[in-house]
């Protein structure tokens, strides 16, 4: 009777670790999927292969819980130290690895997506950095009307244009255009040529807002915020104001 409790209680307490491991490992790994699937659910191939990565530490645990559960019969604490160590290795260290490529396909899907929808201005807010958008609203006023967006993907070499324009009240323009009275440079269109001038931002400026309306620029005006790897501009005529953020 006591052989037996040892045999019954003792060795698989020595082996319970293992099992232990095991199901940590498999929750990790339905995690892992569930995210990558939530993530790249429209690319199959993309969704196999992250797939395959998520379930490399209930592989991992189940070959040591195999080997382990041999070894423990005669190495006891060395199996036990070992198979510790290696575990908690292979937990750490997927989490990290997949985490990194979480971040990376989250960022490239995100900068790469065009948003048109205004539906989706949150989201193509919040694929930049809250300094290149923290001249646009945090949310469309109520009272805009005829309200229109791009977000363009970014390309290869990290260009992209954002702007939002709608129809709001000369007040609401008022108050926009006194936020940033003193900063940056301001511009006055009385006709179509900006590509004449002699000021670069001038022209760049007339170039990216004749892009955006499609129309005779006479009478906008366009104040350039800060011009770094991106141009940072409000944009207003009568009752319309643009929001533009252009990085090239």
């Amino acid at each position: 009777m006591y052989e037996h409790y040892i045999k019954g209680t003792k060795l698989d307490n020595k082996v319970n670790y293992l099992k232990i491991y095991m199901i940590i490992s498999i929750i990790f790994s339905l995690i892992y999927i569930v995210s990558f699937g939530i993530l790249v659910y429209k690319d199959l191939k993309l969704f196999i292969i992250l797939f395959l990565l998520c379930i490399i530490p209930f592989i991992c645990s189940y070959l040591i819980f195999l080997i382990g559960k041999h070894t423990s019969l005669k190495y006891p604490k060395i199996t036990k130290i070992i198979a510790n160590i290696v575990n908690l290795l292979v937990l750490v260290t997927h989490f990290c690895c997949l985490f990194f490529i979480f971040i990376i396909i989250w960022s490239f899907l995100s900068l790469n997506t065009e948003y048109t929808d205004i539906k989706d201005y949150k989201n193509a807010l919040n694929s930049y950095s809250f300094d290149a958008v923290e001249h646009f609203p945090n949310q469309i006023p109520q009272e805009a009307q005829n309200i229109s967006m791009r977000r363009s993907p970014s390309s290869f070499t990290g260009d992209s244009e954002f702007y939002l324009k709608f129809d709001i009240s000369k007040d609401y323009i008022e108050q926009e255009n006194k936020k940033y009275k003193n900063k940056g440079e301001e511009f006055l269109f009385k006709n179509d040529d900006f590509y004449t001038s002699k000021n670069y931002n001038y022209n760049e400026a007339g170039s990216i807002l004749h892009s955006i309306t499609n129309d005779s620029l006479k009478g906008w005006v366009v104040r350039i915020l800060e011009r770094n790897q991106c141009l940072y501009g409000i944009a207003s005529k009568d009752n319309t104001i643009i929001y533009i953020l252009y990085c090239d």
